[in-house]
């Protein structure tokens, strides 16, 4: 027997325990009694604040303990072993300009199931047919948060293409019974309603990947053109064999989708199951690690109550990241969840290189948005307009893209095209779930002196949002009120400017400079922001009346270098109103960074 084998047989017991063992963490409290099911635990007496994060930083652990058994029983096995192909990964079909052309937007598939609890495979199967539609080279497909924002609407499809700009469809139902599926699609023209297409499959669930492929390859030949596809091409590389695996990760990723504490713990659940038992599944594994990425976000005081917590889970997130890596290279989630993780820990140049790595296999509209974000953190604002209009390009109803373009106009002082980009997003917006959009248009109206629209747009978001606790909305209303203070004149802005623990004031004073007759209160509120060990830069606000002061500031100036942004720009460019003085030293200029509008 090979030396090897004890290992392998060490490797599977440590999977086998190690999903009772994150059950048994996160299903259980520690009491002065001894251990109890937490739904059994009366108020006050659970002990987690004591022990909860050390079971999690064991469980972090004991993460990283698999990873590298598996990591060294991956690095002694043959290269045959290793599966080099998801249908995550998205080959030479980068942000497209527009869409349009040949074009196609996938709505999400009806759940058919007898007992109609199948829609999270429903959807799942959805995007999975979308992600492998992203493979074919010269088609265009609509991003999911847009595709997906008519879920169980009975809109008329030319209206569903005019909104999404394509020009066809792709819809279907799924009922899934035991081991069995039917997949119904059918390919629909969207300026006349015409079907080009349609097919039923009844097939076993193990099937589900050659169905997938099926699927896209008969949507390449009815559209009429040859869209790039070389003949025996698969463009659904091998998942996994195991469908129970794969019912798992479909599970968890649905409920990371939905967010919160509970949904990212039951997330973690299942895909360590997954993990248990198909340890070749890439997604898996890079889905796992966007999961412990996320989950300190959703964990009240994290960060800053435990920050060796957080960077436990940082690491871990890592490591599941590279994992998925070694199974499959062109992992485009593993590669976007090592790019947060660096832009995380402010390692700036480890971050591009993977975001680059990303553009450069064409990139996931999943990820653009967020890479605008950091573009424009580190300040390379013309290229996170770039990035953002590509993402909006593709995904236009997505919030997330919209705030981000908003935002990249903002900052380079157009004010009117920013607003106009928040405006559409609002006008449409019927769940307030993504709320950066409306307090980011509520600053400029404030850089803009029209505080009551300013007031009256931020109350609409805590009357209608489901995201906000009552403390939070006790004391962004009292931010409000200071705010119609201000309106009504019984404020100057220098006495507002110096009211102590408003929530809104440290994001609002740099708007307010320009009206100060005494900029020295919010000057100082802005170096507190600047010096913030926080994972979101606030090296370059969302407006650009405090470049003057900022850019000349001393204490603005360490930041950067210590933040890792003066070492990035070294290395990768400095934006195009900045420039570097000597070796060690740069200079960046306010009168520079104002862009004409369009």
């Amino acid at each position: 027997m090979s030396w090897q084998e004890p290992l392998k047989v060490f490797i599977g017991l440590i999977l086998l325990g190690f999903p009772v063992a994150l059950i048994f963490a996160w299903a259980f409290e520690l009491t002065p009694e001894g251990v109890k099911l937490t739904e059994s635990v009366a108020d006050g007496e659970s002990i987690h604040k004591e022990t909860g994060k050390k079971l999690e930083i064991a469980i972090l652990v004991g993460i990283g303990l698999i990873v590298a058994l598996f990591g060294y029983q991956q690095f002694t096995a043959s290269d045959s072993s290793v599966t080099t192909n998801s249908a995550t990964n998205y080959s030479g079909n980068g942000p497209a300009a527009g869409v349009g052309g040949d074009s196609i937007a996938v709505l999400p598939f009806v759940d058919l199931s007898p007992d109609g609890d199948q829609e999270y495979f429903s959807d799942g199967i959805s995007e999975e047919i979308l992600n492998v539609l992203v493979r074919i080279p010269k088609l265009k497909v609509a991003g999911r948060t847009s595709s997906f924002s008519f879920k169980g609407k009975n809109q008329d499809l030319r209206d569903i293409g005019a909104a999404l700009n394509v020009d066809h469809v792709l819809e279907g139902s799924v009922r899934k019974a035991g081991a069995r599926l039917r997949i119904t699609a059918q390919l629909i023209r969207s300026n006349d309603g015409f079907h080009v297409w349609s097919e039923t499959y009844d097939r076993e669930l193990t099937d589900i990947f050659a169905i997938q492929d099926d699927i896209a390859k008969n949507v390449a030949d009815a559209m009429a053109k040859s869209l790039g596809i070389a003949a025996g091409q698969s463009l659904v590389g091998s998942r996994t064999d195991d469908p129970i695996a794969y019912d798992n990760y479909l599970k968890a990723h649905e409920l990371y989708r939905q967010r919160g504490e509970d949904n990212l713990r039951k997330a973690r659940n299942l895909l360590a199951d997954a993990i248990a038992r198909d340890p070749n599944f890439a997604d898996a594994w890079a889905e796992m690690g966007l999961i412990l990425e996320t989950y300190p976000w959703y964990v009240t005081g994290y960060r800053y109550d435990n920050s060796e917590l957080w960077a436990s889970a940082l690491d871990a997130a890592e490591q599941m990241a590279r994992r998925a890596l070694a199974i499959d290279p062109e992992n485009v989630q593993a590669l976007s969840v090592l790019g947060e993780a660096y832009t995380q820990r402010h390692d700036y140049v480890r971050a591009f290189e993977y975001y680059d790595r990303i553009s450069a296999l064409g990139a996931n509209i999943v990820v653009l948005g967020p890479w605008a974000q950091t573009l424009i953190q580190v300040g390379y604002f013309d290229e996170a307009e770039k990035v953002a209009r590509a993402s909006v390009a593709v995904d236009p109803l997505n919030a997330i893209e919209q705030n981000s373009l908003g935002w990249s106009l903002a900052v380079q002082g157009r004010y009117d095209d920013a607003m106009a980009v928040w405006s559409n997003h609002i006008d449409r917006d019927t769940e307030y779930r993504i709320t950066f959009p409306y307090f980011n248009l509520a600053r400029l109206f404030i850089v803009l002196g029209r505080y009551q629209d300013a007031n009256d747009l931020i109350e609409r978001v805590f009357k209608n949002s489901p995201n906000y606790s009552e403390s939070e909305r006790e004391q962004n209303l009292a931010s409000m009120a200071n705010l119609r203070k201000l309106a009504a004149g019984d404020l100057t802005p220098d006495e507002y400017v110096k009211i102590e623990g408003d929530p809104v004031l440290a994001y609002t004073s740099e708007s307010l400079i320009k009206q100060l007759n005494e900029p020295a209160p919010a000057v100082k509120k802005l170096e507190a922001l600047w010096l913030k060990d926080d994972v979101e830069l606030k090296l370059f606000m969302l407006t650009n009346d405090s470049y003057e002061i900022a850019f000349q500031n001393p204490t603005w100036q360490q930041a950067v270098r210590d933040s890792g942004v003066l070492k990035l720009w070294q290395a990768r460019g400095f934006p195009y109103f900045c420039e570097a003085k000597g070796e060690d030293d740069f200079q960046c200029y306010a009168d520079r960074v104002l862009r004409k509008q369009t």
